[in-house]
């Protein structure tokens, strides 16, 4: 079983120097694995929905690249923390 806040925390350091230090800190150090849905979707919480179309828009190319090489996951979902 994979353990999802592990592998977030994977991500984040992967994409940590692709930007800059306060892009990271205002939307990817917030970001909070949440669970895997059918058909391999991760979802990831999200500050606002501001923060998921900035997600959205920037990153989630790169989320699904590094998520493309584990069995069972195919992208991501940026959720608005409710």
């Amino acid at each position: 079983m994979i353990n999802l806040k592990d592998l977030l925390d994977t991500i984040k350091e992967y994409i940590k120097n692709d930007m800059s230090l306060k892009a990271y800190n205002d939307f990817i150090e917030p970001l909070k694995a949440l669970d895997l849905v059918e058909p391999g979707v991760f979802r990831v919480q999200a500050r606002n929905a501001y923060a998921v179309q900035w997600l959205d828009e920037r990153v989630k190319r790169t989320f699904d690249n590094f998520l493309g090489g584990i069995p069972g996951i195919d992208t991501v979902q940026f959720v608005e923390a409710q």
